[in-house]
């Protein structure tokens, strides 16, 4: 098998398991009926973003280490998240410390995806325009889902199992993407003038 098929079924299998873990803490409601209210909504964000840490450390070690640096920005990025929630949501309102805990977590993937874009335009490639239209979409996504944490804990576990969907939506196309325009057989059919 191919270093891109490779990449494409361990990067789509990855994605896939994030989707399942948003669409897991989409049923919470549904499966707790009126209970679900006394869930702490910190502790599903610290879970998630551990498996996120996980799965994207898990990448990382899958590859040569020169090729999927991003897994490891973003597997650091998601364990700083998590333990900057653990430490906060003990001193200052779980909303509070949860918005704080998305943010950063924001922030750092933000940063992972830019040093992509940046390599990419620096090397005048097609997969600078895909990586910048992603990075906007995380970025337009990820603040939307940021500020909507001030609302109750009900909608903010439907809220938090959205914003993993689309992560995993995201992540999905994103490598599917890549392994597209990577491969022989696409990109001489393409021309960027």
């Amino acid at each position: 098998m191919s270093k891109n098929k490779r990449n494409f079924f361990i990067g789509n299998g990855i994605a896939g398991m994030i989707i399942l873990i948003g669409i897991l803490y989409l049923s919470i409601p549904l499966y707790y009926g009126k209970e679900y209210k006394h869930i702490d909504i910190n502790n599903l964000f610290i879970s998630f973003t551990f498996c996120y840490a996980v799965l994207h450390f898990v990448f990382y070690c899958l590859f040569d280490k020169k090729e999927p640096i991003e897994s490891l920005y973003l597997s650091i990025g998601a364990s700083i998240a998590c333990l900057l929630d653990v430490i906060l949501m003990k001193k200052i309102n779980p909303y509070t410390a949860l918005m704080i805990s998305n943010g950063i977590f924001l922030i750092l993937l933000l940063l992972a995806k830019g040093g992509i874009v940046k390599k990419y335009y620096q090397k005048a490639s097609a997969l600078f325009y895909v990586e910048l239209y992603i990075l906007i979409l995380y970025a337009f996504i990820g603040i939307l889902i940021t500020f909507s944490f001030f609302s109750r804990n009900s909608l903010c576990i439907i809220i938090l199992g959205f914003y993993i969907v689309l992560l995993g939506i995201l992540e999905s196309f994103h490598t599917s993407i890549r392994c597209m325009l990577r491969a022989k057989r696409f990109i001489h059919r393409i021309r960027i003038e």
